[in-house]
C-alpha cells in the first residue's frame, strides 16, 4: 500500500471586485489549516500566488512557496545568463528568486523551494505538445550537476525534481552511472548535513552561498559562475560567511570537495581569497578549522 505524503495546490483563488483580496487569502488559509489538522504528516506544495504571501503563510502551513517565484514553463522567464543547457538556464533564473527570499524575506530555508532540472517546454518548435509525449527525452545530462548543487546550496531542504531521467527502461539504462553516482552522493549529503543547510545564506550575489555549522567555525562553500568565461571571485573569510572569528589559535583548512577533492591552503580569519573559478561551473569548498596538525597535510 501507498500514502499520500503531501499536497499541491495551483490557481485556488482569483482576486475579484466583490471580495477583499485579503478575505480571499484567509478562507484558504482555514482550508489549509484544517487539512494539516487532520493529516499533519503532510507537505504542502504552495503554488500560484503563493509567494505573495509571505514567509509566515509557508512556515505555520508546512511548506514551501512557489517555485522560481514564478511559472516553470521555460517559455515564461527570461534567460539571464546565455547557455546551451536548460538545466542551467533554469537554475540561474532560481537563484535570484532564493536569494531574494532567504535575505529580503527572511524566509527560513525549509520555506525556499527547489527546482532540480527543468520542465519541458510547453509547445515544441512544430507546434506540437512535448509534455503530452511521454517518450520524449530532453535530460540535460551535462546541465545537471550545476542544477543539482545550486538547489543543495540555496533550497537544500525541499530538493523538488522537476526532470526525472528514466521515463522507460531504455532511457534508464542510457542514464551514465557516473550520473547516477553525483546524484545520489549529494542526496545523501544534504541528509547528513542539515544544519549547515538551514543555516545557508547567500553573501555578495546570489552566486555565492555559505552553510555553516551553528558554531560559526565549520562549513561550505558553494561558488557559481553563470558565464562562460573564467572569472576571478575574491571573498574575504569573516562574518559575511556566516563565520566568526575562534576563541582558539589556530587556522582553517580550505578544501576543494566539488569537482575535485584537494587540499587548497590554510587560511586566517579576515584573510582574502581570490577564487579562480571555471566558466559555468559549479564549485564546492569545505572550510574546517583546526589548532593543531598532527600529521603532514599536502596542500595545492
Amino acid at each position: 500500500m501507498s500514502d499520500i505524503g503531501g499536497y499541491a495546490w495551483d490557481y485556488n483563488y482569483f482576486f475579484d471586485t466583490n471580495h477583499t483580496v485579503y478575505s480571499q487569502w484567509r478562507g484558504w488559509q482555514w482550508v489549509r489549516t484544517q487539512l494539516l489538522l487532520a493529516l499533519p504528516h503532510l507537505i504542502m506544495d504552495h503554488r500560484y500566488g503563493s509567494q505573495y504571501d509571505g514567509p509566515w503563510s509557508w512556515v505555520t502551513l508546512n511548506g514551501y512557496t512557489s517555485a522560481l517565484l514564478a511559472d516553470e514553463n521555460p517559455e515564461t522567464y527570461p534567460i539571464l545568463y546565455p547557455s546551451l543547457h536548460t538545466d542551467k538556464i533554469a537554475a540561474n533564473f532560481m537563484l535570484p528568486g532564493n536569494f531574494e527570499l532567504r535575505l529580503e524575506h527572511f524566509a527560513s530555508m525549509e520555506s525556499i523551494p527547489g527546482f532540480i532540472g527543468h520542465q519541458s517546454e510547453r509547445f515544441s518548435a512544430d507546434g506540437g505538445l512535448p509534455w503530452q509525449d511521454h517518450d520524449i527525452r530532453d535530460f540535460d545530462l551535462m546541465g545537471f550537476p550545476y542544477s543539482l548543487l545550486a538547489n543543495v546550496a540555496s533550497s537544500g531542504c525541499n530538493l523538488i525534481h522537476t526532470m526525472i531521467g528514466a521515463r522507460d527502461l531504455q532511457e534508464y539504462y542510457l542514464l551514465p552511472e557516473r550520473t547516477l553516482q553525483l546524484w545520489t552522493y549529494w542526496l545523501q549529503w544534504t541528509d547528513k548535513h542539515l544544519e549547515e543547510i538551514r543555516n545557508s545564506i547567500p553573501f555578495s550575489n546570489e552566486h555565492n552561498w555559505s552553510l555553516m555549522k551553528l558554531n560559526g567555525i565549520d562549513g561550505f562553500l558553494f561558488l557559481f559562475n553563470p558565464n562562460y568565461i573564467q572569472e576571478h571571485r575574491m571573498i574575504r573569510l569573516d562574518g559575511q560567511l556566516n563565520i566568526k572569528s575562534s576563541t582558539r589559535r589556530g587556522y582553517w583548512l580550505l578544501s576543494e570537495i566539488y569537482p575535485e577533492q584537494k587540499y587548497l591552503q590554510l587560511i586566517e580569519y579576515n584573510q582574502t581569497l581570490d577564487f579562480l573559478l571555471d566558466g559555468q561551473s559549479a564549485t564546492v569548498f569545505e572550510l574546517s578549522f583546526i589548532s593543531t596538525v598532527s600529521k603532514p597535510i599536502v596542500v595545492g
